[in-house]
């Protein structure tokens, strides 16, 4: 009778234990405050742990198991406010999701105010500040790539900082330009390559020259505009026949001074392995057995004294090691961006400042580019009705680039698939030596020393003040804008 007991005992704690660890069942169903029907694909998890959710069926309905130590669900849906509700003791939850109305409130940013999304007739996308924070690139045109319908930029260089060609809705003449008009804070600003450069056969290096829009810090910008329709025509005349690109760049705010650090870095390799090559054993074994089918072709009696006889000639062993071409001419470019900023002031007097520093390198040596900008908004409310303020920018850049005429001038590509590895690059003192297919050519000290490496420097300090006033919205004449981009 005792051991009766010590075993009921023992089965009553056991069957305390499964009833705790017994999980919690969640039914409901899904709908939407404005019709009342039911959402398809909404989704049901637990806060904390996306993975344990489950989504609803047809209906809007939906079965979740939940732990008991489990306290708070949440509940989404594309286009619906997310919200979080507790889980019910009951085991039952119906919830409605609200529209999400941002999209609605979106503004759109013109030559003559904003506009809500709604509002606005134009075609015009705009990149708010929390889609372009997340983007990890070095210019401006990076940011719009693939983010804005109807939008194509390409670029006719790989040189770090080089121009590129945008193009809104296609092209609209064969013969004037296609770019479209920037606008930085109300200030129209011409693109396109700046200047011819210097140093030798700089006339061969335009593709790679830099961009007005490669001076202008993507850390600074706001949020960005794109028009594409007539609109833009109406606004700033002939020269946004190509559309327009309103950048509007950061402000300060009333509040604490607020202080941001940043710092990033990268590397990039060549993104296809084009015209893949043999290596030195390979090609000698090629060479090889081509040099004994011919010895049989020709009768001789012993085609393998033949091969080895004339092996080095066409394949020889360097005695620093064959040489890997690719390796020696195409490097792993790195790039590293620096960035500090600080934005606050009071009801009356708002600032926000910035320095930055990039550098980014070419997958050949002599090919980099150094971006140091900085940036200075200050805006000061006199009175109750009037606001001055001023927006001052200034960037240096440093360019090094490498020609990009026809392979004939500037070998060093071509080589780069084309050259035998039985070449050697130095000789064992250090010297470069040797030459390529009969030429007085060594690609690698040609792109070191020889005269394919200029260098560009340009300073775009753009500079204004703008002077708005509280007036009627009718009287557009007390809005005034005043800025001048320089080059140097």
């Amino acid at each position: 009778m005792r051991n009766f007991k010590v075993v009921l005992f023992v089965l009553s704690c056991l069957c305390g234990i499964h009833v705790q660890a017994q999980q919690l069942e969640i039914k409901g169903v899904v709908t939407s405050s404005d019709d009342k029907q039911p959402l398809i694909g909404a989704t049901v998890s637990v806060k904390g742990a996306p993975s344990r959710g489950v989504v609803t069926d047809m209906d809007g309905r939906y079965t979740l198991h939940v732990e008991p130590s489990d306290k708070i669900l949440v509940v989404s849906y594309v286009g619906m406010k997310t919200i979080e509700v507790r889980v019910p003791k009951s085991g039952v939850l119906n919830v409605e999701l609200r529209p999400e109305s941002l999209s609605l409130d979106e503004v759109v940013v013109t030559g003559y105010g904003n506009f809500s999304k709604s509002s606005f007739t134009g075609s015009a996308n705009t990149l708010r500040a929390d889609m372009l924070k997340n983007v990890p690139v070095l210019s401006v045109e990076q940011k719009l790539q693939g983010m804005t319908t109807g939008v194509n930029i390409t670029s006719s260089s790989g040189q770090p900082g080089a121009n590129q060609s945008i193009r809104i809705r296609g092209m609209g003449s064969f013969n004037a330009s296609n770019e479209p008009l920037f606008v930085i804070d109300g200030v129209p600003v011409t693109s396109g390559n700046m200047g011819a450069g210097t140093g030798a056969d700089a006339a061969y290096m335009n593709n790679a020259k830099t961009n007005v829009m490669s001076t202008l810090n993507p850390a600074d910008i706001e949020n960005i505009t794109v028009i594409k329709d007539a609109a833009a025509a109406s606004l700033y005349g002939s020269r946004a026949a190509n559309g327009v690109i309103l950048i509007t760049t950061k402000k300060g705010a009333a509040g604490r001074t607020k202080v941001t650090l940043s710092a990033s870095g990268g590397f990039s390799n060549a993104a296809v392995n084009f015209r893949p090559t043999l290596n030195g054993e390979q090609r000698r074994e090629m060479i090889y057995e081509g040099l004994y089918n011919s010895a049989v072709d020709q009768g001789l009696e012993s085609p393998e004294e033949y091969a080895n006889a004339n092996i080095d000639t066409y394949a020889g062993i360097p005695e620093l090691g064959y040489t890997d071409w690719r390796k020696e001419l195409i490097r792993t470019a790195h790039n590293q961006n620096y960035e500090v900023s600080a934005s606050g002031g009071n009801e009356r007097t708002t600032f926000y400042a910035s320095l930055g520093f990039n550098r980014q390198e070419g997958l050949v040596e002599n090919s980099s580019l150094d971006r140091y900008s900085a940036r200075l908004n200050m805006t000061q409310k006199i009175g109750s009705r009037a606001e001055v303020g001023g927006n001052m920018m200034f960037t240096q850049m440093n360019q090094e680039m490498n020609e990009e005429r026809g392979s004939n001038i500037n070998p060093f590509l071509c080589v780069a698939v084309s050259a035998t590895p039985s070449m050697p690059v130095r000789d064992a003192s250090g010297n470069y030596v040797g030459s390529y297919a009969g030429t007085n050519v060594n690609p690698l000290r040609d792109i070191r020393t020889d005269y394919n490496v200029g260098s560009v420097q340009d300073a775009l300090p753009p500079f204004g003040s703008r002077f708005p006033h509280t007036c009627p919205q009718t009287v557009l004449a007390c809005l005034h804008a005043y800025g001048s981009p320089l080059i140097t």
